[in-house]
């Protein structure tokens, strides 16, 4: 179980995994840390990829004289 810092201490163990010392300001193990990171970056292309094709949905409908989903 992880232990939450009091003041400068680090925490005593990674707040993901619970199973290496955390290292970072974060909470996360050195594992955990990049893993994270990796996950945020993919979530934001997917979100990035997404939007642009709703742009490109709601381009089409205007071009189209439809009425894109909440537009």
């Amino acid at each position: 179980m992880a232990v939450f810092p009091l003041d400068d201490e680090l925490l005593t163990a990674c707040v993901r995994c619970d199973e290496q010392p955390a290292v970072d300001e974060l909470g996360y193990c050195g594992h955990c840390h990049w893993i994270s990171l990796l996950e945020v970056h993919c979530g934001l292309d997917e979100l990035g990829a997404y939007l642009f094709n709703w742009a490109l949905f709601s381009e089409w409908c205007d071009r189209n004289g439809r009425v894109a989903p909440g537009g």
